[in-house]
């Protein structure tokens, strides 16, 4: 017996709602390409698309197996229009699997079909088998790599796999939407009654949504187990391509999908499992696994550090030498975790986050301090959400850090650029999980650890034939500093620096300098002197008194925005520009006052100019101190940028 809900519109952020056509008429079943489908050229609705993916079908199911107990079963179908020579390569695919659960995961059923017009005729050519290759990525973990064959312009490519999991509740997040444009996109979910699900939607599309309901049985031990089936169908058509943004840490967050997370498994007299978990519930599993005895323990750099201590100015001078002594052992290796092995980080003399983070605590622990592990989700990962409370949802780790004086801080041993509460940009999220010794956790705001400035002073001298000199000091406080310090870290030399600054500002740069670039410090200075020419005609000289644009015109050039704007931290900036006029020359134009303001950021930013004597005072400042905006809001900010990106351009007309 099947049994069918009607079809509704899912609610949520929902933005448009497509016409249920799609652009391009099909067969769906395998291998039922259309010479049409071959013979297309581009795609109307996005004709900037290297790919489209005429058709996306992923069917996945909680299975109940008399056999093996509960699986997940998900068979993965898709067929792909090649439209420009840049998306040849995108039929190539990746797989990973795990070979320590049990029974081990697995992928199946692979089968690749290329299709192609040859002489007015479709040609397929299909993958051979011996081009699917199995490798290991890890202990723990292998792969399944292959790719289509004879992939050219205008090729449909057909491709189907399936992949089984003993990890029945682990669904992850089902996408509909994707980096390049979807004809037709549909999901399945299939699932008996005894399986409850938290269920989340993401993303801003219009998604269809029915639900077919069967009755079905199976052997469970040696009884046989009737139930109710339920299926549960998403579709969405002519599904635009959502492509990175700037100003975006994770656009797949914003993508629509949906989140299945299982919440329980109930068989009425024979099994009955809870899966709802708390934040508080995982803080008793990494107590449980041993994870944190791994930040706390006996640390290999104990008897150093009682010496440091001996002789430490402050408590922070402490943590900087004790940091040091940490980085000087071992270097970070670009990668986050949050179970340290520092065994064999000492060993290696490399680490991941944990590794850093648990030998720095542990050391610092040795002289009386608190370092307590922060556990948190990466920005670049999508923000931390209550509907999928789990370990797996932390990514990194950090510390805070409890001094002997009840001083507290934040601190990232692997970030280089790093100081007290001055945390790499992807670690600056609003909730970080910190764990104490025992086993008890809270939450804190890591976003907003610090007040973050950059002061810039321009003494500039303007001469009679156009050309100026001038001295220019730059001051960053907090991550203004770090961000100073990684822009100028990325280069070799200080030769190296100023060919790029100098292109971009168009002056000669001499006498560079820096100040606590390689310190253990909040702050870093630049300062260098310049040499440039305005523009001359006839009796007039036009000079633009900013040597730097703080924000990029070109930014926010498109006229519509599908994912919200995050910025990466709240700024200030502040600018002083005193130019000493040319002898013979008199101010006949200075630009006018502005005063603008865009409540939707927290932000604001002025610039005023006057004549003092024989000089011209400019002074500019600007805040920003939100780092979060709506969708809805991305109309207001293109116009607020644009008058701040105005304020760059302005001139000071000298008159002979």
């Amino acid at each position: 017996m099947k049994k069918s809900i009607g079809l509704f519109i899912l609610p949520g952020l929902l933005m448009c709602m497509q016409a249920l056509a799609q652009q391009v008429p099909l067969n769906p079943k395998f291998g039922a390409v259309s010479q049409a489908e071959v013979a297309m050229t581009s795609y109307p609705a996005d004709t900037s698309a290297a790919v489209l993916i005429l058709y996306h079908n992923q069917k996945v199911e909680a299975v109940i197996d008399g056999r093996n107990g509960l699986m997940r079963r998900e068979v993965m179908t898709e067929r792909i229009k090649i439209l420009k020579e840049s998306g040849k390569d995108y039929p190539t695919y990746k797989i990973p699997f795990s070979v320590a659960t049990d029974p081990a995961e697995a992928v199946t059923g692979v089968k690749v079909v290329t299709w192609n017009l040859e002489n007015g005729k479709l040609v397929k050519t299909q993958l051979a088998k011996k081009n699917i290759f199995q490798e290991k990525l890890s202990e723990n973990y292998s792969a399944l790599s292959f790719a289509a064959e004879n992939v050219r312009v205008g090729s449909v490519v057909e491709v189907t796999w399936t992949f089984e999991s003993p990890r029945v509740g682990d669904f992850g997040t089902l996408y509909l939407q994707k980096d390049v444009p979807i004809n037709i996109s549909e999901l399945h979910v299939n699932y008996a009654e005894c399986f409850t699900f938290n269920k989340m939607q993401q993303g801003f599309l219009g998604v269809t949504f029915t639900r077919d309901m069967e009755n079905a049985f199976t052997m469970f031990g040696k009884s046989q187990y009737n139930y109710t089936l339920y299926k549960d169908n998403y579709k969405a058509v002519d599904v635009p391509a959502m492509r990175p943004e700037p100003y975006c840490y994770d656009p797949d967050q914003y993508r629509a999908a949906m989140d299945y997370d299982l919440r329980s498994f109930y068989i009425p007299g024979s099994v009955q499992e809870d899966f709802n978990t708390t934040w508080i519930n995982v803080d008793q599993q990494l107590v449980d696994k041993g994870l944190l005895r791994k930040f706390h323990g006996n640390s290999s750099f104990a008897d150093a550090v009682k010496i440091l201590a001996a002789a430490a100015e402050s408590e922070e001078a402490l943590i900087a030498k004790v940091r040091l002594l940490v980085r000087g052992s071992v270097r970070w290796n670009k990668r986050h975790n949050i179970q340290p092995d520092v065994k064999k980080a000492l060993k290696d003399g490399e680490g991941d986050t944990a590794d850093m983070n648990a030998l720095l605590g542990m050391a610092l622990e040795s002289v009386g301090y608190v370092a307590d592990p922060v556990f948190y989700r990466l920005r670049s990962q999508g923000a931390l959400r209550d509907y999928h409370v789990d370990v797996s949802s932390y990514t990194s780790v950090l510390l805070k850090i409890t001094t002997p004086s009840g001083a507290q801080y934040l601190l990232d041993a692997s970030y280089d650029a790093g100081t007290l509460n001055v945390l790499p940009p992807l670690a600056l999220v609003s909730r970080g999980r910190v764990l104490n010794k025992h086993g008890i956790g809270s939450w804190v705001d890591l976003s907003e650890a610090t007040r973050n400035n950059v002061n810039e002073v321009n003494e500039m001298t303007l001469l009679p034939d156009g050309s100026f000199h001038g001295a220019y000091t730059v001051m960053g406080f907090n991550q203004g500093a770090a961000a100073m310090k990684v822009d100028r870290l990325r280069f070799n030399s200080d030769e190296e620096y100023i060919e790029e600054y100098e292109q971009n500002k168009d002056i000669e740069v001499d006498s560079l300098g820096f100040t606590h670039l390689h310190d253990w410090s909040n702050q870093c200075g630049m300062q260098f002197r310049y040499e440039g020419e305005a523009t001359m005609s006839g009796d007039r000289i036009y000079l633009k008194p900013f040597l730097t644009k703080y924000h990029s015109a070109s930014a926010f050039t498109k006229e519509e925005r599908k994912i919200p704007v995050e910025f990466a931290y709240p700024m200030q900036i502040s600018y002083a520009c005193t130019l000493t006029l040319p002898e013979g020359y008199t101010v006949e134009s200075l630009p006018d006052p502005v005063s603008i303001a865009f409540p939707a950021l927290q932000s604001q930013a002025t610039l005023r100019c006057q004549v003092l004597d024989d000089r011209v005072v400019v002074r500019y400042m600007f805040r920003r101190n939100a780092t979060f905006l709506p969708t809805e809001e991305y109309a207001s900010l293109r116009i607020y940028w644009e008058q701040l990106c105005n304020i760059y351009n302005a001139t000071i007309v000298l008159k002979k």
